[in-house]
């Protein structure tokens, strides 16, 4: 009984208006610290960089990749016997390992939003995806990419050097036309 009273009287001397003061600074500190660690983790991570904060789209983001494609067929070209555009799929997530992905058997081109912090990087990667439609065109092409990549790893695979080179060659410049063409607004 003795320490529930003296607990009891403990709590009649204090000032309640201090004491909820002190509080609400420890919860705007502490939410402080929060925001600062949140935003210094995405600074390391590179999602936020001056392009992520600054460039807009002034289209839905699913019709800025359709403008990529648009601007891949028209300046890259379609691949022999196919006159139909790639279908696309957009992931907002992020993906554990890729950008992007082409699924030959589908002709489909996944964009993982999440995955590219700037439009810039949207652009690379479907140049790169895009490169993926041109060259693995059926079954055999599938075949070979799979052997090459049992033989050479991803990163030394033909398929994949091409489309690296095609997104650094051309990214770019596919970036300034849709800049120039108001898609990608300062």
């Amino acid at each position: 009984m003795r320490i529930i009273d003296s607990f009891l009287n403990f709590l009649s001397t204090i000032d309640w208006e201090i004491f909820s003061l002190i509080m609400l600074g420890s919860f705007l500190l502490s939410a402080l610290g929060q925001f600062l660690y949140l935003t210094y983790k995405c600074l390391k991570e590179g999602f936020l960089t001056e392009e992520s904060l600054t460039t807009q789209l002034s289209v839905s983001k699913i019709e800025f990749i359709r403008q990529i494609v648009g601007w891949c067929v028209e300046n890259l070209g379609m691949p022999p016997k196919i006159n139909r555009w790639p279908n696309i799929t957009l992931r907002y997530y992020q993906h554990k390992k890729f950008g992007g992905l082409y699924h030959q058997p589908t002709k489909e081109i996944t964009v993982y939003w999440a995955s590219n912090p700037t439009l810039m990087d949207i652009v690379n990667i479907v140049i790169h995806e895009y490169q993926h439609f041109l060259d693995i065109r059926n079954g055999k092409h599938d075949e070979e990419y799979a052997r090459e990549l049992q033989r050479v790893g991803y990163h030394n695979n033909p398929f994949e050097i091409r489309a690296r080179n095609a997104s650094s060659q051309w990214g770019k410049t596919c970036f300034d036309e849709l800049r120039r063409k108001g898609i990608i607004c300062d």
